[in-house]
């Protein structure tokens, strides 16, 4: 009886080894086959890594070029101009004989700086009033832009600014705060900033425009991601983050979307507020073609590059 039961115990043994044997097996081999498939059906990526960066808080506006001095300077008599001593775009200093009118009326430079194109001619009546010449000084410069009233308790006198002008890219002009405004704007509830820059070789003239970048506070660590890892979209902003997934006995790389909140974009750099964390790979190119869960191939080189 023992025996008999030894003997049914050992082939239920081998039966039941033998099929679950063969299901490992089988198991092994589908796992091969969908990893072959799925490397075969993969998208090809590029890929960077979040890392955390030191930052500086900026306030970002637009600013307008205005001189330190400048004039319309006019006639306060009326009569002919009698005689005309500079030549329209030169530069004059503070006292310079300009102009007379009827012999009798001596104007002079009231300061030094550049003439723009003059608006009269030689004998030409004038009256009180008439425009004759515009004079400019170019250096320094203000340049006067607006910024939000919740940006108020930051703004400093002395605090640095940054003016860029699409005359010159990638050109900066350093400047300072040198007057805030006294009332915020009702219409706009906005103040009024006035920086000073210098204004090296006249490369900037009083009209232009441009980007203002005011730096206020430390620097404060940062988590960013290329730009283009970013999906914006109206149901939220959201990144590809690959992670490796096991498969049996193989792992395949899959882009999983991942929403996120974000802050400012400096220099092709994306702040990510919440969502990631430091080191996790994103999806920088390639990610139209992708959808949720789907298997990537990863290029070589972007993949060190990440690293």
């Amino acid at each position: 009886m023992k025996k008999s039961f030894a003997v049914t115990l050992i082939g239920l043994t081998i039966v039941f080894g033998a099929v679950f044997g063969w299901k490992w097996f089988l198991h092994r081999k589908m796992a091969a086959i969908m990893a072959q498939r799925a490397a075969h059906f993969s998208v090809a990526v590029s890929v960077s890594s979040a890392r955390m960066l030191s930052r500086a808080i900026e306030l970002h506006s637009v600013g307008s070029v205005t001189a330190v001095n400048g004039v319309d300077l006019t006639s306060q008599l009326a009569g002919n101009v009698t005689s005309l001593t500079f030549r329209s775009g030169e530069y004059v200093r503070r006292g310079t004989r300009l102009l007379e009118i009827n012999d009798a009326v001596v104007i002079r430079a009231p300061f030094s700086g550049h003439l723009g194109i003059r608006q009269v001619s030689l004998g030409q009546y004038v009256g009180p009033g008439t425009p004759l010449v515009p004079l400019e000084a170019w250096d320094p410069l203000h340049v006067d832009f607006s910024l939000p009233q919740s940006a108020l308790p930051r703004i400093r006198i002395g605090a640095g600014i940054i003016f860029r002008v699409n005359a010159y890219p990638g050109r900066q002009f350093a400047g300072k705060v040198s007057a805030i405004d006294s009332a915020v704007a009702v219409a706009s509830r906005t103040i009024e900033v006035r920086a000073t820059l210098r204004n090296p070789g006249f490369m900037l003239r009083p009209g232009m425009f441009g980007t203002v970048t005011l730096t206020v506070g430390h620097s404060v660590p940062v988590l960013v991601v290329p730009a283009t890892a970013m999906t914006y979209n109206t149901f939220g902003d959201y990144v590809y983050v690959i992670r490796q997934v096991k498969h049996g006995a193989h792992a395949l790389d899959l882009a999983f979307q991942t929403p996120v909140e974000v802050g400012t974009t400096r220099h092709g750099l994306t702040e990510v507020t919440r969502g990631l964390k430091a080191g996790e790979p994103v999806v920088v190119a390639g990610q139209i073609k992708l959808r949720n869960g789907m298997p990537v191939t990863i290029h070589a080189a972007a993949a060190d590059a990440a690293r």
